[in-house]
């Protein structure tokens, strides 16, 4: 895509366009080319020290062709003639139900220094985040923008910090219209989505990459709305910041469009990647449609496919034959349950129905009712087994807040899950052997689910053991076959000594020998000593080995510079 502008009509025009669903679009603020209705872009700032052609571009494409059975979204930006600046971060909002599990690859494509010529500068230092929820706030008024770590002050009288960002008051939720009237100081930007963070700073003469490139390649379309900003770090006067804001982010409008296919951006488009998203539908039942011997005490769920609006789901639009209950919506499952007043009959045949009134959590409705059918046992005599435990057996770089749960094949009778009953056993260092961990149990007939909740963080690099034992009873009394255990480990803690008070140089040093080969870790070192590289959230991710930059690593937790 070196030359995605004359890409664009080739696909466009493209004898496979018929096989394939393409989308296109630019957004271009440089001296000559005009400005694009919907958008405020901060012209003024990328045209200083620049001629005809500066400035900045973006380029988009989001395909189902490029990688097959995906939605492939690729992003080129581009500097002006000028090239006097370097990318700072990229910014994209995402559908507020988008995880890291719908994304299957992220990638930098290439880059080309201002010459054009390819270049591999910094491109295995760029990070393109999960999906998570920013608070960012950019001050144009001064150098304090949030993304910078640099206190370098300019005059808030200086245009390059000019913005016409009325910001948001919530993620995906702008603040107002887009200004073309300069203002400074402070613009919230709360948000839910992906960062693009660029390495460099404007001390950096080597970082003057005229074009970036990357792609993120996901499971699901559409994968998000809109993007609506990039920042600039400069060689000539540090912190220049600039925004893209579309003011067509949340148009409604936009709901009931066919998507844009312009190299424009055609209003209300403008800036927008928008591809035909699914329509809400169930696609998992329990008990499931036609099953049989369906124990008495049971919640009737319905998973959806997307996030739901949950008043939509009421006792009157999702209901069960020959019975009342309660209804609820869990946003984090997507799952509605129906939970009856009363015990089932034996031996009787339900009807479960959700209507069309039910909606998605943008109004889309579904296509048509969800109804099925199924079967109470005339005796329950059918035990209950755990189906599912968090973490699952032989997890590891669990955080030690984390919260144990075991989920259960039917209701169980929460009397019997005890402290003895369901139990957790740690071991951090040999030396000290295992030691049992206090908590809190719980049980939700909602999820059917037990939870286990330790009274303090759990030890960091140790091996936990979780057990259910067979005192455990569903509701006709019926109890667990066997006993279920499974074992998980936690985030290392860059602590090689038992008893020690947190991490310290001792340990550092320690890592360093097993770095340099004088000493050889054992299991129980790689543990607590395996901490680097750093993931994106500032945690371990092992590797399997202790070398110089786990030694670094503890070196600056012992410090005080790291945490997790």
């Amino acid at each position: 895509m070196r030359a995605l502008g004359s890409a664009i009509i080739t696909l466009l025009s493209s004898a496979t366009f018929a096989l394939a669903t393409v989308y296109t679009g630019v957004m271009d603020n440089r001296t000559g080319f005009p400005l694009i209705a919907g958008f405020t872009a901060q012209s003024p700032a990328w045209a200083t020290g620049g001629s005809t052609g500066g400035g900045l571009r973006l380029e988009w494409q989001v395909d189902n062709e490029s990688t097959p059975g995906s939605w492939t979204y690729t992003y080129r930006l581009i500097r002006g003639t000028a090239r006097n600046k370097g990318f700072a971060f990229f910014d994209i909002e995402t559908a507020d139900d988008f995880t890291a599990t719908d994304i299957l690859r992220r990638q930098v494509v290439a880059a080309h220094d201002r010459t054009g010529a390819t270049t591999s500068f910094g491109l295995s230092s760029i990070t393109i985040s999960d999906p998570v929820s920013f608070s960012a706030v950019h001050d144009f008024s001064n150098a304090a923008v949030s993304e910078a770590n640099i206190g370098t002050v300019l005059s808030s009288l200086d245009l390059s910090h000019y913005s016409g960002d009325p910001g948001r008051v919530a993620a995906g939720k702008p603040g107002g219209l887009a200004s073309p009237t300069p203002s400074v100081g402070p613009v919230a930007h709360p948000f839910y989505g992906v960062r693009v963070k660029f390495p460099g700073t404007f001390l950096d003469l080597g970082y003057e990459v005229s074009d970036w490139e990357f792609n993120i390649v996901t499971s699901r379309a559409p994968m998000w709305g809109s993007f609506f900003g990039w920042g600039d770090q400069t060689v000539q006067s540090p912190f220049w910041y600039a925004n893209f804001y579309n003011n067509n982010i949340d148009n409604p409008v936009r709901l009931d469009l066919p998507p844009d296919n312009s190299t424009t951006g055609a209003s209300p488009y403008s800036g927008w990647i928008l591809v035909p998203g699914p329509l809400p539908k169930v696609t998992e039942t329990l008990p499931g449609s036609g099953a049989g011997e369906v124990p008495f005490y049971e919640p009737i769920n319905a998973v959806f496919n997307k996030n739901m609006d949950p008043a939509t789901i009421t006792t009157g639009t999702f209901t069960l034959s020959g019975t009342t209950g309660s209804v609820s919506y869990d946003q984090s499952t997507r799952t509605a349950t129906f939970l009856p007043d009363a015990p089932l009959q034996p031996g009787t045949t339900y009807t479960a129905s959700l209507t069309t009134a039910v909606r998605d959590s943008v109004g889309n409705a579904l296509a048509q009712p969800k109804v099925w059918t199924f079967t109470t046992t005339s005796v329950d005599t059918v035990p209950p087994a755990v189906t599912r435990t968090s973490p699952v057996a032989g997890a590891a770089n669990i955080a030690t807040s984390s919260t144990l749960a075991a989920t259960f094949s039917e209701t169980i009778d929460a009397t019997t899950l005890t402290p003895t009953a369901f139990t957790v056993v740690g071991l951090s260092f040999a030396a000290v052997g295992p030691v049992p961990v206090n908590g809190t149990i719980s049980y939700n007939p909602l999820d059917r689910t037990g939870r286990f909740t330790p009274s303090a963080a759990l030890a960091g690099g140790s091996t936990y053991t979780a057990a259910i034992s067979t005192a455990v009873r569903d509701k006709s009394g019926n109890a667990l076959p066997s006993a279920k255990s499974w074992t998980f480990t936690t985030l290392p803690d860059g602590t090689f000594a038992p008893g020690s008070n947190g991490t310290t140089v001792a340990d550092a040093l320690r890592a360093l020998r097993f770095s340099v080969n004088l000493l050889q870790p054992t299991a129980e070192d790689l543990l607590h000593g395996d901490v680097a590289p750093l993931g994106p959230d500032g945690k371990p991710v092992p590797d399997g080995k202790i070398d110089i930059q786990d030694a670094l690593v503890v070196l600056r937790k012992a410090l005080g510079i790291l945490t997790w």
